[in-house]
């Protein structure tokens, strides 16, 4: 009961309705309950307005709201045009359409919570080139995928069940 009175209490004093949970598309998608608000209070406070962070399967876009509130840029990515469009109701700029094949100009930061399959993931590094990747209970799939795009665990932390993974990759040398 305190989890779900903590989130009505930041969807209240944010302006946003992100209680409901997203349903899963298929592709190996997971449906996706939101995330609660101590973890994305935890990573927002790692932000700076020099970052570009993507919410890759925002939902209703509760991580993009605020990771926004650190004055970073923040975009949602979002294949439910039902979700797409409860994000852009809560004031979130979301990109709708398949993750694969998105724009991430500029991208300093990925943020996921479990959105799709393992083979997904990867074409979404490879395609996003950010050196910044948080996790939010990342699978053994995923966390294989991420070791074998060149990502290493930065920092760990675990906020209830789940632990907030922040990997780094390293700069390409020039």
């Amino acid at each position: 009961m305190l989890p779900v009175l903590h989130g009505l209490y930041w969807d209240l004093r944010l302006g946003v309705r992100t209680l409901r949970s997203t349903p899963a598309l298929g592709n190996g998608a997971k449906a996706g309950d939101p995330t609660p608000y101590a973890a994305l209070l935890r990573v927002a406070r790692t932000l700076t307005p020099a970052d570009v962070v993507y919410d890759v399967g925002c939902g209703a876009g509760r991580a993009c709201v605020v990771f926004a509130t650190s004055g970073a840029l923040v975009r949602g990515i979002e294949m439910s045009p039902a979700a797409a469009a409860a994000a852009r109701r809560n004031g979130v700029s979301v990109i709708e359409g398949d993750a694969r094949s998105a724009d991430y100009a500029g991208a300093t930061m990925l943020w996921f919570f479990n959105p799709f399959g393992p083979e997904t993931l990867r074409a979404v590094l490879r395609r996003a080139n950010a050196l910044r990747v948080v996790y939010y209970n990342a699978s053994d799939q995923h966390r294989a995928v991420l070791f074998e795009e060149g990502y290493a665990v930065h920092d760990s932390e675990l906020v209830g069940d789940y632990a907030v993974l922040d990997y780094q990759r390293a700069p390409p040398v020039p």
